[in-house]
């Protein structure tokens, strides 16, 4: 920010006016499902160096100000923990994304009220976890002592003893300062030449692996679904992480059906599943179709199970030639 004032006010450097350097680049990324662009800064400090004169200096100060009336405020609440209650836990959902968990905001809640029935257990155990470490965090910054130590160590708190990294008590870090930066993809849509690949990846999905041999007994052959792709038939989108085929979901364009979504499972967790699906049923709603449908898993203890309806889609009762059961999604 005062990069950007100094700039605009006309500052000087070493006798010349101060110039806007490039101050970061934008990376694609995925962020809830949603393809974004995220903002990378160049590193610190600036060049050239800020200059503090008297106008910047009164900006410092009226921000130190506003500080301070911040602090005397929350000094004077009774329980500034139930304002910060919602913001630590919604804080603790889009964290735990980051290790692939499905839970939220509302799962959450649920589960630290004694939970209710069909909830991800696991996902919302794990998040509740996050909500432990954060807590835990708030009271050692309280107590000035640091999260990370000076050989690189992170200890978590007792109650991460659940979650799924319960086995790693102390985390080295390459670079106790390094941030996880976040995962990139390129979505765009499926050419016939992508087939060969979508038919390897969808052998080494985490659940319901179908190899190349098995679509072969089904009909499903590079030389089938690239001529569906080429003809318009079989529509869909394809995502790259560093050039290399991550997922895909293709739908029937005559009938208005999901009929594949894949990702490999070291990109779940990202949103780029339901970035996947939106794309694909955008382009379906754009052919006419007002109701869409797909044949999924009634096993609750499958990952799609929950996924289909978190986004709004619908058991109809009925099942589809494979025995799955079928959802559907309707405008609205």
């Amino acid at each position: 920010m005062f990069r950007w004032e100094a700039e605009h006010r006309g500052l000087l450097h070493d006798g010349v006016r101060m110039r806007r350097g490039i101050a970061g680049c934008h990376e694609y990324s995925i962020a809830g499902g949603e393809v974004c662009q995220a903002f990378v800064p160049t590193p610190l400090p600036p060049r050239p160096s800020l200059i503090l004169d008297m106008d910047l200096e009164h900006c410092l100060d009226l921000a130190n100000l506003a500080l301070g009336r911040l602090d005397g405020m929350s000094a004077l609440m009774p329980a500034p923990s139930v304002l910060l209650y919602s913001y630590i836990r919604k804080e603790a959902v889009l964290s735990s994304r980051i290790e692939g968990t499905q839970s939220s905001l509302a799962d959450l809640m649920l589960y630290e009220a004694e939970g209710a029935p069909g909830l991800p257990l696991d996902d919302a155990r794990e998040v509740s976890c996050y909500v432990s470490a954060l807590e835990h965090g708030i009271d050692q910054v309280r107590r000035g002592m640091p999260r990370v130590g000076a050989d690189g160590s992170r200890i978590d708190p007792p109650a991460m003893r659940n979650g799924r990294r319960a086995d790693l008590r102390v985390h080295r870090l390459s670079r106790p300062a390094e941030l996880r930066r976040p995962m990139s993809f390129f979505i765009r849509s499926a050419v016939p030449a992508d087939i060969a690949a979508c038919i390897a990846l969808r052998g080494r999905t985490r659940e319901n692996a179908v190899p190349a041999a098995r679509l072969a007994e089904l009909g499903i052959t590079e030389a089938s679904w690239s001529g569906q792709v080429r003809d318009g038939e079989l529509p869909g989108f394809v995502a790259e992480a560093g050039g290399v085929l991550a997922g895909y979901c293709f739908g029937d364009a005559g009938s208005g059906e999901i009929v594949v979504l894949a990702l490999l499972p070291e990109h779940e967790g990202h949103g780029l599943g339901r970035a996947l699906l939106e794309r694909t049923v955008a382009h379906l709603r754009g052919l006419g179709h007002q109701r869409l449908f797909l044949g999924c898993s009634d096993n609750p203890a499958h990952r799609s199970h929950g996924f289909y309806r978190r986004l709004g889609w619908r058991p109809t009762g009925e099942r589809d030639g494979l025995g799955d059961e079928v959802l559907e999604l309707l405008p609205g």
